[in-house]
């Protein structure tokens, strides 16, 4: 991917439909976890009760099996709409 830089992950969700998720830079495995799992909701294994994720870094890729993000991790991360900013079109 070309967005990515060396010490970028990407992630995606294996043999189902799948956002490519991209963690920039260094992070902690707990962090890769998380994107793993917010990867594996907005895959079409949404339903699934555990998703496999692709985790690729630099010449490295290596699977994660990861329960999707269920309702409450995604609203701690929803940027929701400021009803007081204009809507621009």
């Amino acid at each position: 991917m070309s967005l990515a830089g060396p010490d970028d992950h990407i992630l995606r969700a294996e043999g189902v439909g799948s956002p490519v998720t991209l963690i920039e830079g260094a992070v902690t495995d707990e962090a890769v976890h998380l994107a793993a799992s917010l990867c594996a909701r907005y895959s079409d294994g949404k339903n699934f009760s555990e998703v496999s994720v692709s985790v690729s870094i630099k010449n490295e890729s290596y699977n994660l099996k990861v329960k999707p993000a269920n309702n409450e991790i995604i609203a701690m991360f929803m940027i929701e709409k400021n009803a007081s900013l204009p809507v621009i079109t």
